[in-house]
């Protein structure tokens, strides 16, 4: 009988030296990607619609991690760790490959400064997984529904006024004496739109050492196009290319700080949107047969 036998190879084992230069090279690499989707979406108003669909639902990572997780997979949904997937009971298909995304690290100096480094963290989607996906928790998702939950969870002031200090709009931020100013009578579409954009330059405001609500409007607009996104509203009048032309011209890490407060405004009213619609529904009387 013939027989073949099966080739055996080894790895070489990584030195010191080898594996920080892989490490530093991945990392270069990494910065470098980002640069270029940074740039990519600075030339082209579908490249800046691309992103900020995608950061819609990636609104848990950083700007960082999410035009990364763009370059390689674009479709992405749901991601974990390999070791993540497998404490859930999954496990990583066959031949897929590790998306890089960048994760923090804290130290100390030699100096004893509190410091932060960002090493390459390889995660998977979830269909590079044999996982099943799990229903999406159902709400009430009518802009109705969704105006209430922003107006319920804000903490600032809140004034029903006949007329605003900027026109077209349904609301208005005042940072002066912190306070929304919502318009009587709006139509609830518009009303979501203009609530989301105010109470996120509510937020930055919030976050900022100093706030100029012409600077900040830009990110304002774009977390409430990625708010419309997330909750199926139509959003094809917000105007983003005019966000994205006011930062032409600027650094790459500046283009990042500005969609950075957006994103930030984003998670904060995804969350706080979702806490709001958890309270609603525990509040709805249960049916016979969720009673048994």
């Amino acid at each position: 009988m013939a027989y073949t036998p099966k080739q055996r190879t080894f790895r070489k084992r990584e030195t010191k030296e080898e594996f920080a230069a892989r490490k530093k090279a991945e990392k270069e690499a990494a910065y470098e990607s980002i640069d270029a989707a940074i740039s990519e979406m600075m030339q082209s108003e579908e490249s800046f619609k691309d992103y900020l669909t995608f950061q819609s639902r990636m609104e848990r990572y950083t700007v960082t991690n999410t035009l990364l997780i763009m370059s390689q997979r674009p479709d992405a949904t749901q991601l974990k760790s390999a070791d993540s997937w497998n404490e859930l009971g999954a496990t990583i298909n066959k031949g897929e490959k590790g998306i890089h995304i960048l994760e923090p690290h804290d130290f100390v100096d030699d100096e004893g400064n509190q410091r932060t480094s960002y090493n390459i963290k390889n995660v998977f989607d979830i269909a590079q997984t044999n996982a099943e996906p799990l229903p999406a928790k159902t709400f009430d998702r009518s802009p109705k529904a969704l105006v209430k939950a922003m107006l319920n969870a804000t903490p600032i002031n809140k004034a029903a006024v006949d007329e605003l200090p900027i026109e077209n709009s349904t609301a208005y931020f005042d940072d002066k004496s912190k306070t929304l100013m919502v318009k009587k009578h709006s139509d609830t579409v518009s009303m979501f739109k203009d609530i989301s954009r105010e109470l996120s330059l509510a937020e930055i405001a919030a976050n900022s050492d100093e706030y100029n609500r012409t600077e900040c409007l830009p990110s304002a607009v774009c977390a409430s196009y990625m708010l419309c996104e997330k909750y199926g509203i139509d959003n094809s009048d917000i105007n983003v290319e005019s966000s994205k032309a006011m930062w032409k011209g600027k650094e790459n890490k500046d283009v990042r700080i500005m969609l950075t407060m957006a994103n930030d405004s984003l998670y904060s009213l995804s969350k706080d949107i979702y806490v709001e619609m958890n309270k609603a529904k525990d509040k709805e009387p249960k049916t016979q047969e969720q009673t048994r």
